[in-house]
């Protein structure tokens, strides 16, 4: 989806828009942290009719129903830090991030303990995925942005002071190993347009995943031209054969898009820069 179809949108006095685990939030600020706002990222409504619709009942409603979704921004008492909490299919999404004075985006997340559905079309292809790589895929610590996912036990723990203190510390210590120097996020706005960044970024990640994966059916394409060569050069065998081709591909296409487009999304060494 092209990148100018969405937007951030900053919500901080929508008093009509509820915010998703505030005592995830309340856990944060027994810390320190503060609330700074809130914000949406927004697709046009055909957009999103069109994203909603592609999941199976029950998911369908149960997505539809936390749509917009809203996420509260906190602020680590130095600013050197922002906290994002919001809605992931029934279990918080929390996620800390720093941007260090070089541009580069360090990223604390907490681990998944549920998989998410998946629209119709990919299913079958992610049934078998890796919360861990799923939720790294964009990590490229050599090139910008490094994101870790940490395990905090169920959904429920993250609203004890001590266990988000623990992701803030591990938060701490993955800027320390990349011996970032964070900068000073003074607001809302600043948490937003880091997040855009962020977005950003995972769309160019999810292109080049898509190219890789057209440049591998081609290959496959050009393994299978170049085998009909070895078949004896008569009208009627090479036709045959011309056929056969595009029955196979197109049906290992189809029957493997999903398993394939997967295991590509974890190839770290295709990722983009982020910076």
């Amino acid at each position: 989806m092209p990148t100018s179809r969405y937007a951030y949108t900053d919500v901080t006095d929508r008093a009509d828009l509820s915010s998703p685990y505030p005592e995830v939030v309340a856990a944060f600020e027994a810390l320190g942290w503060r609330a700074a706002g809130r914000y949406t990222m927004e697709y046009p409504p055909q957009d999103t009719e069109r994203i909603v619709s592609g999941y199976r009942e029950p998911a369908r409603s149960e997505f539809r129903a936390h749509l917009p979704d809203v996420a509260t921004v906190l602020l680590a008492p130095d600013g050197t830090a922002a906290a994002f909490v919001s809605w992931f299919w029934d279990q918080p999404s929390v996620r800390l991030a720093s941007m260090s004075a070089d541009g580069t985006l360090v990223e604390t997340a907490r681990l998944w303990t549920r998989k998410p559905p998946w629209p119709r079309a990919l299913r079958s292809g992610w049934a078998g995925m890796d919360l861990r790589e799923e939720m790294e895929r964009s990590s490229v610590p050599s090139r910008g942005r490094s994101v870790r996912a940490v395990a905090l036990g169920d959904p429920g723990e993250i609203t004890r002071p001590v266990v988000a203190g623990a992701l803030v510390d591990a938060h701490l210590e993955h800027v320390a190993e990349l011996s970032a120097s964070p900068v000073v996020l003074e607001d809302v706005q600043d948490a937003i347009s880091l997040r855009r960044k962020a977005f950003e970024h995972d769309l160019r990640v999810r292109k080049r995943v898509i190219r890789v994966l057209f440049a591998l059916v081609l290959v496959v394409a050009a393994v299978l031209g170049l085998l009909s060569g070895l078949i004896p050069q008569t009208r009627r065998a090479t036709d045959v054969w011309l056929v056969v081709e595009l029955v196979v591909l197109v049906s290992a296409v189809v029957w493997a898009q999903g398993w394939l487009l997967r295991h590509v999304s974890y190839w770290r060494w295709i990722r983009p820069a982020y910076r």
